[in-house]
């Protein structure tokens, strides 16, 4: 039952992650991005210190899995700032598909790392997965990555091996505590991103412009990060690295809703492809 409903919780996690993966797109076309980071981040970190102080949960913080929790939630950083630095340079479609060969990584993390064990048909799904995120790429004589592409790959290692193994803390210390930690985390590297490349003082420019966009962005990550860590809890990782994978799926299908992107052939075939992958993954 507790992988049921961690497959589950995983779903709604896939569609939150899927449909604010687009929404980044809209603050980042007037605002700086670090702001945008630092606003959402905030606004996340205040809702689940709330939902902790409030919840019938018993608490379950431990030193050495806070220590854990935020030094791998400080690296995954890197996967938030180079998806939305993709967002500014590509289509979020394309961005979407791309980053989501976070899903072979993150295999392979719960694999070489957690000893998790995965049938040799398993492989073959991964095969198929890097094809459909190759894709999505323009070809010529010879692959040339954009440079929204370069960015969105980079997010794809950064997010692909820290989220997998942040099942650990979420299995001993709890999901609601992990997920605090890590939003506390990311809002700590993005404030001292934003100090270095000078550009804290433009958050009350992002909040005239974009605050309803990012307080969707809030509720939209609080959501989807508390159910990818409740499934970590309750449900082996690479199964909800697997379901995670369709999170681009979504994604392509709010950025022709929402943004009304023409989105080519290439892309459509390489999420379906991606879908494909999934299916026989978990099956």
């Amino acid at each position: 039952m507790s992988s049921l409903t961690g497959i589950l919780a995983q779903l709604l996690s896939a569609f939150s992650f899927g449909t604010s993966n687009v929404v980044w797109k809209i603050p980042l076309q007037t605002a700086q991005q670090l702001p945008i980071i630092i606003l959402r981040t905030c606004l996340t970190t205040v809702l689940f210190g709330f939902t902790l102080l409030f919840s019938y949960f018993s608490w379950h913080f431990s030193l050495d899995m806070i220590a854990l929790a935020f030094g791998l939630s400080a690296i995954s950083f890197g996967g938030i700032y180079f998806f939305t630095k993709a967002m500014i340079y590509d289509k979020a479609s394309t961005v979407v598909v791309v980053s989501s060969s976070s899903f072979i990584i993150g295999e392979f993390t719960s694999v070489f790392v957690l000893g998790d064990q995965i049938k040799g048909i398993h492989y073959i799904s991964l095969i198929i997965f890097l094809i459909s995120v190759l894709m999505v790429n323009s070809w010529n004589k010879r692959i040339q990555f954009s440079k929204g592409i370069k960015y969105a790959l980079l997010s794809a290692f950064f997010w692909g091996t820290t989220l997998t193994l942040l099942s650990i803390p979420s299995k001993q210390m709890g999901f609601l505590e992990t997920s605090f930690i890590t939003e506390i985390a990311v809002l700590i590297m993005a404030m001292i991103s934003s100090v270095f490349n000078n550009s804290f003082t433009s958050i009350k420019s992002a909040i005239k412009l974009e605050l309803k966009w990012i307080v969707l962005l809030a509720m939209l990550s609080y959501v989807g990060l508390m159910t990818l860590y409740y499934s970590f809890s309750v449900t082996p990782a690479y199964i909800i690295v697997g379901i995670s994978s369709i999170t681009h799926l979504i994604s392509v299908i709010i950025s022709r809703i929402l943004l009304k992107e023409q989105i080519s052939l290439r892309v459509y075939g390489a999420a379906i492809l991606s879908v494909i992958a999934v299916l026989i993954f978990i099956l």
